[in-house]
């Protein structure tokens, strides 16, 4: 583990995070900001990839040391930059927007549906976005490829139009911490996101390895 991979996940982490709080603040339309955010996390991905993964979420984390590609140091300190990362970005946020009037709750998800079906949409999505960083990026049938970030980044967005209007659609624990410190979400839902997310992506994990039990 250096310190270059951690700051990798950082930085990542920390801007799409930031691209997830702006375009909430900026009311960017339901429409188009999936775009964005899917946009921006295949630049990152094709950035931040060659130096540590282009991880970028604790659930997916969870998921790669599951399938054995980081041991369980190199997955602890991945998380933990991660969540900095997000919460730094939250915090940007709140500096950048602070000019702005607030309205609570700008996006208090899940929005219209009960508590299970966000759940149920949160583990969904999680499992859906790892199932396929897992197979892209991971597996070594196709290891190397060149459209792994274009694959995950599509992903991703196909997710929150398909989902979003459950749950949120945020797989992304990290994600889900700043979202509420940066005011776009309330505290008492961040337990529905833990839950989806890091069930989303341990059930990937665990799909995965016994799908291709060889690698």
């Amino acid at each position: 583990m250096t310190i270059k991979k951690l700051t990798a996940e950082f930085i990542g982490t920390f801007l799409l995070t930031l691209t997830v709080c702006m375009t909430s603040y900026a009311k960017v339309s339901a429409d188009l900001q999936p775009l964005a955010v899917g946009i921006v996390l295949i630049g990152l991905i094709y950035a931040g990839g060659y130096i540590s993964g282009a991880v970028f979420n604790p659930a997916v984390t969870l998921a790669i040391w599951l399938r054995g590609r980081l041991s369980t140091k190199e997955a602890g300190l991945y998380t933990i930059a991660q969540f900095l990362g997000s919460v730094a970005a939250a915090f940007t946020t709140i500096f950048l927007t602070s000019a702005k009037p607030i309205v609570f709750p700008i996006a208090p998800p899940p929005q219209y549906f009960g508590i299970l079906p966000a759940i149920l949409a949160e583990i969904i999505g999680a499992f859906a976005l790892v199932w396929v960083v897992l197979n892209v990026a991971t597996s070594k049938t196709i290891e190397g490829n060149s459209f792994y970030g274009i694959a995950i980044g599509c992903t991703l967005t196909g997710l929150v139009y398909t989902l979003g209007s459950v749950s949120g659609s945020v797989f992304n624990p990290a994600i889900s911490t700043a979202t509420i410190i940066a005011q776009l979400s309330n505290w008492q839902n961040l337990w529905i996101y833990l839950i989806g997310g890091f069930g989303g992506a341990a059930l990937a994990g665990i799909v995965y390895k016994f799908v291709n039990p060889d690698e």
